[in-house]
């Protein structure tokens, strides 16, 4: 890929991944509902064994136990502010969004009553506005460059986190709607 083409390329990589995530709650929300909770749990046996047999033709090497022992490309890496800074909003925002995958079905399906079904559709609004972000993370990286893409980022982010810390005003799934949106899209800006 062309250097000025290398953004563009990534946000589409994020906008698959997206996709993948996407579907993960949808069917997880379905299986649940039709068919009960542990049927979520049966339908990973098939992704798991793929990866199993695919991962069985990698090669085994020998971790480096110290930065200075780690290849060329990893060790410039690891000493660049911006690669190290830039891995760590998308580590924190990973971390924030997946506390929220992992509680907004508790909230909306055990204290709120809605179904297993409703509460992936819910989701489905986070993975959606990521698959957007990564595609449009991409054109803004290109336009505005990579930091300022970020700072926008987590903006959009925190606003999301914002708008779902109320619990108490989230009564629907509907409630949960935009600040799913402004999170899934502010993570999608930085993949």
């Amino acid at each position: 890929t062309l250097p000025e083409r290398r953004a563009r390329a990534f946000g589409l990589f994020g906008a698959l991944m997206g996709i993948a995530a996407a579907a993960g709650p949808l069917i997880g929300g379905e299986l649940a509902h039709r068919l009960g909770w542990r049927a979520t749990f049966a339908f990973l046996l098939l992704p798991l064994a793929v990866s199993a047999w695919l991962a069985r033709g990698i090669p085994q090497v020998a971790a480096p136990s110290r930065a200075d022992e780690l290849p060329g490309v990893l060790r410039e890496l690891a000493s660049s502010r911006a690669f190290v800074g830039g891995s760590l909003v998308v580590a924190l925002q990973n971390c924030a969004m997946y506390a929220v995958l992992f509680q907004m079905p508790l909230l909306l399906g055990v204290l709120r009553g809605e179904s297993e079904a409703a509460v992936g559709r819910t989701l489905l609004a986070l993975t959606a506005a990521m698959v957007i972000g990564s595609w449009l993370g991409g054109h803004v990286s290109e336009r505005l460059g990579p930091r300022a893409t970020v700072v926008i980022a987590c903006g959009v982010s925190v606003a999301g986190l914002a708008w779902l810390r109320d619990v108490a005003s989230i009564r629907t799934a509907l409630d949960a709607v935009p600040g799913l949106a402004l999170l899934g899209l502010g993570v999608g800006l930085t993949t």
